[in-house]
């Protein structure tokens, strides 16, 4: 295949394809906490691709960890950024945030884990540290939504920062509970549901009313 061919129109379609089916492939192994145990053999398999094709896209398992993780970030900020107005208060925004998160967690469950969960120890320590630091920006960035909402008096004072955490955190736990190796599992609409009502009951007390 000459140069020109690879960068067709048509053979670019194909690798993007390719890829996408790849990372779909991990990403569900690695949602159901098969990191350990999957091989670049299965995704190949998964994914209807060569192995090779693995190899030359992601370099290693641990460079797939790392499209899979990146890509689930990536799709975090354009669900932030979908749920943003300019016509939003500093509360509208955070309960906005919220939404798009919880929603973003039902449709993408591998985010949850990533979220929660350390980077196996046998991933290599640059790319580790690379994950953290991605991660780390999610919840500063929805701290700071939280913070703004605490500075300007729409809500009650409190510690952005640990309250971001303990949202996220809850959050996760419940589209958690769709998994059907906890308990019986919850349905995704009951979870949806779930986290709209707890959601409604936070948002009551934190609100700040005006003096009467």
């Amino acid at each position: 295949m000459t140069t020109a061919d690879r960068s067709s129109p048509r053979v670019q379609r194909r690798r993007e394809r390719n890829r996408a089916a790849m990372l779909d492939a991990a990403e569900a192994m690695f949602a159901a906490g098969r990191y350990g145990s999957m091989r670049i053999e299965e995704v190949a398999e998964t994914a209807d691709v060569a192995v090779g094709t693995v190899y030359t896209h992601f370099g290693s398992k641990d460079g797939l960890l790392l499209a899979v993780a990146e890509r689930g970030i990536a799709r975090a900020a354009e669900f932030l950024a979908e749920a943003y107005r300019d016509d939003q208060d500093p509360l509208e925004r955070m309960v906005a945030t919220g939404e798009a998160y919880r929603e973003l967690l039902l449709e993408h469950p591998s985010l949850a884990r990533f979220l929660t969960m350390d980077p196996p120890e046998s991933v290599e320590p640059e790319i580790r540290e690379r994950i953290r630091a991605d991660i780390e920006q999610l919840y500063d960035a929805f701290t700071a939504v939280v913070q703004d909402a605490v500075d300007t008096g729409h809500i009650r004072e409190l510690d952005a920062r640990l309250f971001a955490r303990f949202l996220i955190g809850s959050w996760v736990g419940v589209v958690t509970l769709t998994r059907p190796t906890v308990g019986p599992p919850l349905s995704t609409d009951d979870a949806r549901a779930a986290l709209a009502l707890s959601s409604a009951v936070l948002a009551d007390g934190l609100v700040v009313l005006p003096d009467r």
